[in-house]
């Protein structure tokens, strides 16, 4: 692993523990629209935008805009909000980053103003340049549309210096497409056979800085 000067990160499953909130959240609008939904597949659904969520769960075309604005409206439910962990090394990791003067940003699916609200409640929104989420008119990842906004914030740095972590296989291929070097972040092992470069802790993105954290 090399060090870079840009370090875009994905949210759910990467700096946050989204899971059980967003459980919820995905029960919500499948009860919106009188559909059954299993709990567990919020683990895969969270990967997805919404449009590819309703495709493979089969929702009715005249069903999505009820769908989504349910989800919309449930992922600030305060009791969804209050469902959401970082993972215990998220902050610590995001503020040595920011000390040793790298460039931070979140890439993701959800929406800018959820994570946004999340970012204000744990008190480090101020050390992320820009946060580009899910809109209507940018198609999603695997797409590098979500990147290649994030990266037109840096038009100093040069691809080669920027990194997109994520933990699924959809942000690997969406740094691909985007240009950039990609990291997986799996901290339960799901991916063995992933030969591209993959972590178990955010930490290990602090190796290649270490002369740079101790000057």
């Amino acid at each position: 692993m090399k060090e870079y000067q840009l370090y875009l990160l994905d949210f759910d499953g990467t700096l946050a523990d989204s899971a059980r909130s967003l459980a919820s959240v995905y029960a919500a609008g499948f009860e919106e629209i009188g559909m059954p939904f299993e709990r567990e597949m919020a683990n895969v659904y969270m990967h997805m935008s919404l449009d590819q969520t309703a495709k493979m769960a089969g929702i009715p075309e005249k069903d999505y805009i009820r769908f989504a604005l349910k989800i919309s409206d449930a992922l600030d439910y305060p009791d969804n909000l209050k469902a959401i962990d970082f993972f215990p090394e998220s902050k610590e990791v995001m503020e040595t980053l920011h000390r040793a003067r790298k460039k931070l940003s979140v890439v993701s699916g959800n929406t800018e103003r959820h994570i946004r609200l999340i970012l204000q409640a744990q008190g480090i929104e101020g050390l992320f340049d820009a946060v580009v989420g899910s809109v209507s008119d940018r198609r999603p990842k695997p797409y590098p549309d979500p990147l290649l906004a994030a990266l037109s914030f840096y038009p100093e740095i040069k691809k080669g210096e920027a990194v997109y972590v994520g933990d699924s296989l959809q942000d690997l291929a969406c740094a691909e497409a985007a240009g950039i070097d990609g990291i997986l972040i799996d901290r339960k092992g799901v991916h063995p056979e992933e030969k591209r470069v993959a972590i178990s802790s955010l930490y290990e993105l602090l190796s290649p800085l270490k002369k740079t954290i101790d000057k």
